[in-house]
């Protein structure tokens, strides 16, 4: 009993101390969500909308992040400006020079016809492909480039479909159910 005891004692507190990687823990979605509105903030402001000595207002609301934790969608809008759209914020580990690892960041904006232009793609060759992606579950796959994304989709051996954006190094996982949540909730915040 002992013994037991103490077996069990190292387990839990090794793991409790242990770093997670993102999309191993069940809060990396929220984490992802909180982390990207509040990166995405400076992104809008610096990379978008640029500097200014008038006040400007703008809306910023993640709406919906990968279970992976490697990909958070947010909208945006900014009625002074007249600009809005998609931003994808995307997270990877990545090393640096002395081979210590680290959470990286980006951000990718786009303008609300390119974002539904490429929502609308995604959804369109998925369409045209699942009968073929269907035939051999994993092993199937399509991919295609829209701009500076390179989009991998295929079915996972449980019959999900994948998505795999590929962008700046990044190589982030997305499920279709967080991509249709993308895609209603652009539409519906965006009208």
């Amino acid at each position: 009993m002992g013994k037991t005891l103490l077996i069990l004692i190292c387990i839990f507190s090794k793991s409790a101390i242990a770093q997670y990687k993102e999309g191993s823990f069940f809060l990396a979605k929220e984490y992802s969500k909180d982390q990207s509105l509040y990166n995405g903030k400076t992104f809008i402001m610096n990379e978008v909308l640029g500097k200014e000595n008038n006040v400007i207002q703008f809306y910023l609301d993640p709406l919906a992040a990968a279970n992976s934790g490697e990909l958070t969608t947010l909208v945006y809008r900014c009625e002074s400006k007249k600009k809005e759209g998609l931003v994808l914020g995307f997270y990877g580990a990545r090393w640096n020079d002395a081979g210590t690892e680290y959470t990286s960041y980006g951000f990718k904006e786009l303008p609300i016809k390119e974002a539904n232009e490429l929502l609308d793609r995604i959804e369109k060759e998925v369409e045209n492909n699942i009968k073929f992606l269907e035939a051999d579950l994993n092993n199937n796959n399509i991919y295609f480039s829209y701009n500076d994304f390179n989009i991998l989709i295929y079915k996972s051996s449980t019959a999900f479909l994948k998505l795999r954006v590929y962008w700046s190094g990044f190589d982030s996982e997305w499920d279709i159910s967080e991509f249709k949540k993308t895609k209603k909730r652009l539409a519906k915040k965006l009208k």
